[in-house]
């Protein structure tokens, strides 16, 4: 059997019943131990293990099937809608592509200039040059935000293909797969039930049920947001070691959103 390898791995706190021993001393000077159940926050490791070949092989098939499924109850696929809309003008306006396209080009080279200077170090660059440096990372990054709302206005209106809904479904998949726990020996165990993906949703569903308690109910919810963010992160951008994950994460929480990345659209001869 092949080492177990977690691919990234992080706690979540889970409010428990705990014994407490508490010692104290009676009249006659003997020793008194008084044990009690108490209810604490304890953090609960759980991880997302490494991905195997025979998964990868699984979730090919299991996207490709769910991008058929959706295409034949009528959604367009991404070749499709980008078809459409060339022949429609395009998502954006004449006067929004041309300033999408002047944005771009101020952007390349306010970012060269950028490159330049930064290469030198601070006591490198002349006082007017530090100032020029601070000027153009504000530009940059104003930029930057406007050509972002733009490009999420292109994107927007793929995200109702059979692709990207297919895409949504898969993360879910991965996470289904990837997710494990650590039980009271230590050991790693899977922390969805089941030896496939159909087995799996009804695990999901049984931790979503009502008559849970609240603290595992919270800790349930807890601990599916948190993996969800990370199985999406290794999903769009494949982070290999837990300080990847945690840098991806620490800029999904500054954007507070997920990897937003651009439909890829690939040309058709039908």
């Amino acid at each position: 059997m092949s080492k177990f390898k977690p691919l990234y791995e992080f706690t979540i706190p889970l409010v428990k019943a705990v014994k407490e021993e508490t010692k104290s001393t009676n009249e006659d000077g003997a020793e008194v131990v008084t044990t009690q159940t108490v209810k604490k926050s304890v953090p609960q490791p759980l991880c997302l293990k490494k991905p195997t070949r025979s998964l990868e092989n699984d979730s090919i098939i299991y996207y490709a099937a769910e991008v058929g499924k959706r295409i034949s109850l009528g959604l367009l696929s991404a070749v499709q809608l980008d078809k459409r809309l060339k022949n429609d003008g395009g998502v954006l306006s004449n006067v929004e592509s041309k300033t999408f396209d002047e944005l771009l080009d101020t952007y390349w080279k306010k970012q060269e200039e950028f490159s330049i200077l930064v290469v030198k170090t601070e006591s490198e660059r002349s006082e007017e040059e530090n100032a020029t440096l601070k000027t153009l990372g504000i530009e940059i990054a104003k930029l930057n935000n406007d050509i972002q709302v733009l490009q999420n206005k292109k994107n927007s209106l793929f995200d109702i293909t059979a692709e990207a809904q297919a895409r949504n479904l898969v993360i879910v998949w991965w996470l289904l797969a990837l997710l494990y726990q650590k039980n009271d020996k230590g050991e790693w165990i899977p922390f969805f039930k089941g030896g496939n993906h159909q087995e799996r949703e009804a695990s999901l569903e049984s931790l979503e049920d009502d008559d849970l308690e609240e603290e595992q109910s919270i800790f349930n919810s807890l601990a599916f947001a948190q993996a969800y963010k990370a199985t999406a992160l290794w999903y769009y951008r494949r982070p290999f070691n837990q300080e990847e994950f945690e840098k991806g994460l620490a800029e999904l929480e500054k954007n507070s959103s997920l990897p937003d990345e651009e439909p890829e659209v690939v040309e058709s001869n039908d």
